[in-house]
């Protein structure tokens, strides 16, 4: 059992007593009574773990909140973290007595890891605002394997991605495409693999053009909290071979001499980014006036390209 902790209050009153003829001044001290003990909170404990649960079940955790103090102990309020979360309190608590405070938590659209709170405030004087936490892993009532689509490959390149989408909850579970943001870049399909339980959701790379696109695939289902589903898709498309960069600026660079003799030179670097053998054959400029060379830098995958040049210096008048 707890002890008991009191608080005392002593008000110290000294007079003084002038007697007369000649004796001389002597002090009086006056004692007054002890106050009333103040309240005070009693909690097992703050934080509770519900574990794993699935999404859409509503938590319920209840906080045994005893007063082992002299007076009546009055909850405030009770202040919950998020809208998700309904507090039920007493707003009193007599002495040596207890009682419950309440938190109802709906979890509809939330997944993961998670910790809710709320804040009790009270007129204990050492505890004045004690939190109230409680945790639970929400496993989502849909899952999608993978949560994504990614395509990194070439332009023209067969790319396509399957999503498998299945839900936990023991009703039937139906779902559907209601729509995307990608145009022409991909083609979607969507086909049952066990009925009203699991289903696998296609998306395939239409576009034979360079370049990035992103966008979203929005899905329609009948399980409350999950009626929309959204999938976003990425795709990076480059060419089997490139150069770095694309275009090739020549500068004078910080040689003094080069600044005064009008030779103007860059490099680029070729590549073959679909891990084939690259063999550069010829590199035949346009123009007669530039002069170009070819070093390897990795054997069959990488060249560097050299490009020289050289004008006349126009004097300034």
């Amino acid at each position: 059992m707890n002890s008991h902790r009191t608080i005392r209050r002593f008000w110290l009153t000294v007079c003084f007593l002038l007697l007369s003829g000649p004796n001389p001044i002597l002090p009086c001290v006056l004692y007054a009574g002890d106050d009333h003990h103040a309240p005070r909170v009693e909690l097992a404990e703050s934080r509770v773990d519900l574990g794993t649960v699935l999404e859409g079940e509503t938590l319920n955790a209840c906080f045994a909140i005893g007063n082992s103090g002299g007076k009546p102990l009055h909850i405030h309020k009770v202040k919950p973290g998020c809208s998700c979360t309904r507090v039920d309190y007493p707003l009193e608590i007599p002495v040596a007595g207890m009682k419950d405070v309440c938190l109802t938590i709906g979890t509809s659209g939330v997944h993961g890891k998670r910790t809710f709170k709320a804040a009790l405030n009270c007129d204990d004087p050492a505890r004045p605002v004690i939190l109230l936490q409680v945790s639970a892993r929400i496993q989502p009532l849909v899952s999608l394997t993978p949560d994504r689509v990614f395509f990194n490959g070439f332009a023209g390149q067969n790319l396509k991605q399957e999503i498998l989408i299945e839900t936990r909850s023991k009703k039937p579970f139906s779902v559907h495409i209601e729509s995307h943001d990608l145009g022409d870049n991909v083609a979607v399909g969507l086909t049952p693999v066990v009925e009203s339980k699991r289903y696998r959701l296609t998306v395939e790379n239409r576009r034979k053009s360079l370049g990035s696109y992103r966008g979203r695939i929005h899905l329609r289902s009948d399980h409350l909290g999950r009626e929309h589903i959204v999938v976003p898709v990425f795709a990076h498309l480059i060419a089997p071979v490139e150069a770095y960069p694309s275009q090739l600026t020549l500068k004078t660079g910080r040689c003094p001499a080069c600044r005064g003799s009008g030779r103007f030179k860059g490099t680029l670097i070729i590549r073959a980014n679909d891990g084939k053998s690259l063999e550069v054959l010829f590199v035949g400029p346009d123009r007669t006036d530039l002069n170009c060379r070819i070093d390897p830098l990795l054997s069959g995958q990488a060249y560097r390209l050299h490009v020289t040049t050289s004008l006349p210096i126009v004097p300034h008048h």
